[in-house]
């Protein structure tokens, strides 16, 4: 599929990524174990646009030299997560593409023009499974908890095994969605169905 540089460069990126998100889970698991406060909505937040630097939406091929002005993040039922992904995206250089909007979820009115979702545990079921299921079919990136999550709900699922994160994806969901996921990233997730 691609072959010099940019191959090299995508494959360094996969790898320091999956590093990264280990690395980073490794202590905040050990910190949840002895009762203090964890920083998981850092490390959610991070691998957050980590999946994003490797999704390709409909509107954008591998190898465009177009990158799109502004992708929107939502976070639904998750005002933890929501700080960190602002802080994080308010890190980044003021002139990095594609720029990142992140917006808090309180309406499903809310999710229209969302290209990621990233779901927390404190979402109400009963009000939102019903504007979960209407973006199945959509090219929008969902990102919850567990890997029930992937199965049920969304995209992709985080969660925690043998002190490492890990993330389940619904492969079949991925390809409805219209959404391409590197198969790089696909050769690290573990693929569940519903």
């Amino acid at each position: 599929m691609f072959t010099g540089p940019q191959s090299r460069h995508r494959r360094w990126l996969v790898w320091l990524t999956a590093w990264l998100c280990a690395a980073l889970w490794l202590p905040l698991a050990v910190r949840a174990q002895s009762g203090s406060a964890g920083s998981f909505p850092q490390v959610q937040a991070k691998c957050v646009l980590s999946f994003m630097s490797f999704t390709t939406w409909p509107e954008t091929t591998p190898g465009d030299a177009e990158t799109p002005v502004q992708r929107v993040i939502g976070v639904l039922g998750d005002d933890f997560g929501a700080l960190a992904l602002e802080e994080l995206v308010a890190a980044r250089p003021p002139d990095a593409l594609p720029a990142i909007i992140v917006r808090r979820i309180r309406q499903s009115d809310d999710l229209v023009g969302c290209d990621v979702l990233v779901v927390g545990d404190g979402y109400d079921g009963a009000k939102w499974n019903a504007s979960l299921n209407l973006l199945r079919d959509k090219p929008v990136l969902t990102i919850g908890a567990g890997r029930v999550f992937a199965q049920r709900h969304g995209l992709v699922g985080l969660y925690l095994a043998d002190a490492r994160l890990r993330f389940a994806v619904n492969f079949k969901r991925v390809e409805a969605s219209g959404l391409r996921l590197s198969s790089r990233l696909l050769g690290l997730a573990e693929i569940v169905e519903e």
